[in-house]
């Protein structure tokens, strides 16, 4: 999130994303906000706000990007009690979403993550100390109801060839990914903001697999 200037709205991860439209401002893109003067006639005009989304291409992180990027990922990790993932480590997709909780209690945001590996589904909660944006704890449980599925290997494998990609389309408002994994044998790691708004190739592959989660 660091680096980005974020206006946020409460998102439920399990809530559908249908429910939620936004604008997001990430410079250098800026998407455009008109005020328009509205009800010709009335004795008063009334400010409607029309948001126009730009569809942004999909970008590539530095070594910097990449960096910070595997910092988080590896905060989540050891706040939720999990070993970081390697080089030669089974098959494993990590899937971590933020979103603004606006409680006083926390820095204004949650983080949910579901883990999944060739047999088993676990769903982690982090949480945040009131001042700091670095997860201070966090824990994982099974997902018993069987209200999630593991994503398939082809699946798998196209997140993985979108390894160090940055993916949005200008969207704000709702929620934002982290995405960590491990296919034969290699890890990889991307970003993406409210992909199922998205139109890119990219973001396309990303909602398909969050479709076993947003259901």
């Amino acid at each position: 999130m660091e680096g980005h200037c974020r206006h946020l709205m409460h998102h439920d991860p399990e809530r559908p994303r249908s429910d939620y439209l936004g604008v997001r401002v990430t410079p250098p893109f800026l998407s455009r906000i008109f005020l328009l003067g509205l009800l010709a006639g009335a004795s008063s005009a009334v400010a409607e706000e029309l948001s126009y989304v730009q569809q942004l291409p999909e970008t590539t992180r530095n070594a910097e990007q990449n960096a910070e990027a595997r910092r988080k990922l590896n905060e989540y990790a050891l706040a939720a009690k999990l070993v970081a993932l390697k080089e030669g480590d089974p098959d494993q997709v990590r899937i971590w979403i933020t979103w603004a909780n606006f409680r006083a209690d926390t820095i204004g945001y949650e983080t949910k993550g579901y883990v999944f590996s060739e047999k088993s589904i676990w769903i982690c909660r982090i949480k945040y100390p009131r001042s700091q944006p670095t997860p201070f704890t966090g824990s994982c449980a099974p997902e018993k109801h069987r209200k999630v599925q593991v994503p398939s290997a082809t699946e798998i494998e196209a997140l993985a060839n979108l390894s160090g990609r940055e993916l949005n389309c200008g969207v704000m408002d709702g929620a934002w990914l982290e995405i960590d994994g491990v296919y034969n044998g290699h890890p990889f790691a991307l970003g993406s903001s409210n992909p199922d708004q998205c139109t890119d190739d990219g973001s396309k592959v990303v909602a398909q697999v969050m479709a076993h989660v947003w259901r």
